[in-house]
C-alpha cells in the first residue's frame, strides 16, 4: 500500500512514518506540513492511504479531505487528532473519512485501524481488477477459450500461497499478460523491467492513473515476501501441509524457505529471500497445466 502524511507537527509525521516502515505496511510516497502542498501532492501521486491531521494551518484537515475527494474518490482517509468534539468528528465522517485515530497515537490501535483499511482496499482492487482484466479481455478478444477459469486460477492460486496487497493485483496482471501473448518463454527472454514498463502503461490505458515502474517493484516484492512467509509457517505447523509441499520448492527455492522457517522459530536472524521471476513462473506453471 502507497501512504501519505498530513500533519503540522514533524514528530508526529517521524512516527507515523516509522510506523508504517517498521510494520511492513507500505511505502510512504510522500509526507507534508502544508495544506497546500500536500493537496498537490497527493493528486500528482494517488497514494492508496491518506493518514492526516485535523488542525492544519490556513486549510483544515476536513476541508482538504473535501477538495481530494472532489478529484479523486477512490484514496482512503484515516484522520488523526486530538480533537474530540463528536461534531466536529461527525464532519470529518461525512468528509469522506475512513478511520478516526485519537492522539496521542497508540502504536497497536493505529496499526490495527490502518490494516482494516488495507484489507477493504485489497478486496475492492481485487474485483475491480479482476473485471478490468475479464473486460478486457472480451474486448480484445484474446484467449477466448477457458479464459475465465485461467483468471479466477491464477487469483486463487496466489490467494492461496499467501500474496497480498496491490502486488497481488500486478502479479495476476502479469501473468495473465504472459498467458495471452502465448510464450511462456517471455518470462525468461525480457528482464523484469519489461514487465514492469508494460504495466504501467496498462494502468495509465486502463485507470488513467500513472504508478511508478519502481513502485510496482516495490508491490510486487513485498507480496511475494508475504507470501514467503506464508508457506514458511504452514510449514513450520505442519511439514505434511498441502500447499507446503506444492509451492516451497516451486515457487520459492526451498533452501531460502528453510531459512525463513529458522528465523520464525528464532534459530536464525537471517530470513529467506524471495526470486520475483521464479516466482511468477513457478505461478505460470500451475495456471498452464488447466
Amino acid at each position: 500500500m502507497e501512504f501519505y502524511i498530513i500533519d503540522d507537527d514533524a514528530s508526529i509525521i517521524r512516527i507515523l512514518e516509522n510506523l508504517i516502515e517498521k510494520n511492513d505496511l507500505g511505502i510512504v510516497l510522500g509526507k507534508s506540513k502544508s495544506a497546500k502542498k500536500a493537496i498537490k501532492e497527493v493528486i500528482e501521486v494517488r497514494p492508496d492511504i491518506v493518514l492526516i491531521d485535523l488542525l492544519i494551518p490556513k486549510i483544515d484537515g476536513i476541508n482538504i479531505v473535501k477538495e481530494i475527494r472532489e478529484i479523486d474518490e477512490s484514496i482512503s482517509f484515516i484522520m488523526i487528532s486530538e480533537v474530540n468534539d463528536k461534531e466536529m468528528v461527525s464532519k470529518a465522517y461525512s468528509a469522506g473519512i475512513e478511520y478516526y485515530i485519537n492522539k496521542p497515537i497508540n502504536i497497536i490501535e493505529s496499526i490495527e485501524i490502518i490494516n482494516r483499511v488495507k484489507q477493504k482496499r485489497d478486496n475492492i482492487d481485487l474485483i475491480s481488477s479482476y473485471e478490468r482484466i475479464r473486460r478486457n479481455n472480451n474486448i480484445n478478444n484474446i484467449k477466448k477459450i477457458n479464459n475465465k477459469n485461467k483468471l479466477d486460477l491464477i487469483i486463487s492460486t496466489l490467494n492461496k500461497v499467501g500474496a497480498t496487497g496491490k502486488g497481488k493485483i500486478d502479479l495476476a496482471n502479469i501473468i495473465n499478460e504472459i498467458i495471452e501473448s502465448n510464450s511462456k518463454m517471455e518470462l525468461y527472454n525480457q528482464n523484469m523491467v519489461y514487465f514492469y514498463e508494460k504495466l504501467s502503461n496498462y494502468y495509465i490505458e486502463t485507470t488513467n492513473s500513472k504508478v511508478k515502474e519502481k513502485t510496482i517493484k516495490q508491490r510486487i516484492r513485498r507480496s511475494i515476501i508475504d507470501s514467503l512467509e506464508t508457506v514458511a509457517s504452514l510449514g513450520l505447523e505442519d511439514y505434511l501441509n498441502p500447499t507446503f509441499e506444492k509451492y516451497a520448492s516451486t515457487i520459492f527455492n526451498f533452501s531460502e524457505v528453510r531459512k525463513e522457517m529458522d528465523y520464525q522459530k528464532g534459530a536464525s536472524i537471517r530470513r529467506g529471500k524471495v526470486d520475483i521471476k521464479r516466482f511468477i513462473g513457478g505461478i505460470l506453471n500451475e495456471v498452464i497445466k488447466f
